[in-house]
């Protein structure tokens, strides 16, 4: 049987900076160049979220800004108190 255990405080953060530097890279460096190249962001715009989505079928939809969406679903360890 295999046991997993928690990554060191220092190989989560060398994962977390790969990964967003391949998405960057990847996905979003490129979209943004794209859309620049269409007129459809100005040279000052802003980069504020970045979300890329992957479906089933074709390419990776990346949203950026205001497009970014999602639904959070959880469930509560404990009973939550109702407060008025």
């Amino acid at each position: 049987m295999t046991t997993l255990t928690q990554p060191t405080p220092s190989v989560a953060l060398e994962f977390g900076e790969t990964l967003l530097e391949q998405a960057f890279d990847l996905w979003l460096i490129p979209e943004i160049e794209r859309r620049r190249a269409l007129g459809a962001i100005a040279a000052e715009w802003v980069l504020e979220r970045a979300q890329v989505i992957f479906g089933s079928e074709g390419p990776p939809v990346v949203r950026l800004n205001s497009e970014v969406r999602g639904t959070a679903i959880v469930m509560a360890a404990c009973a939550i108190e109702k407060v008025s």
